[in-house]
């Protein structure tokens, strides 16, 4: 029997990343972070994420998924 291993993703920058491909592993610093409220309730995260060469991104954690990350996340840390 054989068994299908996902082959592990590789460590990239933020200039390296393509569309059509979500498997990428990125070392980022969360620089900037809000959060978007509508009617009284936190409807997602927004961040501007920056890699090692100093690239921005801006990136956003849905409503679905706040409670998973939130607290997680907060400015001037690092994550990989």
């Amino acid at each position: 029997m054989s068994h299908l291993r996902r082959k592990p993703a590789t460590l990239v920058f933020i200039d390296d990343i393509k569309p059509g491909n979500n498997s990428y592993k990125l070392k980022v610093q969360v620089m900037k972070l809000w959060k978007l409220w509508r009617s009284k309730k936190v409807v997602s995260i927004e961040m501007i994420l920056v890699d090692a060469t100093g690239t921005r991104i801006h990136a956003s954690i849905d409503e679905d998924l706040i409670q998973i990350y939130e607290g997680k996340v907060s400015e001037g840390v690092a994550f990989l």
